[in-house]
């Protein structure tokens, strides 16, 4: 949360240097991202370090061989999605695909419905549209429900991705509500790492890039600005603030609004 990476990789090399195999398994993904997050020029490094993790025994595979592996779906997902963004900074976009996709035939219905959904986004984000529909589908097919926030989501991408700003826009203003209802019926429970929270400041950050395509940019500045208010320890992201920074370079008041955003920021750090 503070940045502080380099301090970060070396105490993770020092608790890796001391645990060997049995360092938690929590620890070697954040070690893993470590060179990315020093340089973004070392994605190739950080992929094949996430390459390496997805790879390991899952399930009760995991158990079996008493590796601390990837023991839950989430735990999974979670590398799969690092891996997926790694490797398209990297340029390697086929490899994440491969890997994503061997697991999905590997899983039951329940868990292959989320994987083929993780799939469809990172060939979207890869820009192959008619893939991706097709992995959507077959997260369908395996039973993932379709009026949830993170379908809407998926779709508002898919219509980006074709230059359809207007379905694109429906589709993440949809997210943005059903997420907002999630996350008033989750109460104090949700926190930052909620995927409810996740979905709605992913909905909203979309959603105000898209308004600004449309020329609606005081309604994106609205909108995110009215997130972070509403509870600025669960909204107010790096990916948030620079978003606003960003549309603020379109707007007169642009310094006054900087400013009272650097201090929220700094409030939360």
């Amino acid at each position: 949360a503070l940045r502080r990476f380099q301090p970060a990789s070396e105490e993770l090399a020092c608790l890796s240097g001391a645990l060997g195999d049995s360092t938690p398994f929590e620890a070697k993904v954040l070690a893993a991202q470590m060179p990315m997050l020093l340089n973004s020029e070392n994605a190739f490094q950080t992929m094949t370090l996430l390459h390496e993790l997805a790879q390991q025994p899952h399930g009760s595979s995991a158990e079996a061989s008493g590796n601390s592996g990837l023991s839950s779906l989430s735990e999974r997902l979670h590398v799969l999605r690092l891996l997926s963004h790694s490797a398209l900074a990297a340029g390697h976009g086929g490899l994440a695909t491969s890997q994503i996709r061997a697991m999905a035939l590997e899983s039951g219905d329940a868990e292959a419905a989320e994987l083929h959904a993780l799939l469809g986004r990172h060939l979207a984000g890869a820009g192959n549209v008619a893939a991706a529909e097709q992995a959507f589908e077959l997260a369908s097919k395996a039973g993932r429900a379709q009026d949830t926030a993170a379908v809407h989501l998926d779709k508002g991408l898919l219509a980006s991705t074709r230059g359809d700003c207007q379905a694109a826009l429906a589709h993440f203003e949809a997210a943005v509500s059903v997420a907002t209802v999630a996350v008033k019926g989750a109460g104090a429970a949700a926190t930052p790492t909620s995927t409810c929270v996740d979905e709605l400041v992913t909905a909203q950050n979309n959603l105000a890039v898209c308004r600004l395509s449309g020329r609606q940019l005081k309604d994106g500045v609205n909108g995110l600005e009215a997130l972070v208010r509403q509870s600025p320890a669960l909204f107010l992201r790096q990916s948030v603030a620079q978003n606003l920074s960003s549309l603020y370079e379109f707007l007169p008041e642009a310094k006054e609004r900087r400013l009272a955003l650097r201090e929220v920021v700094d409030a939360f750090q």
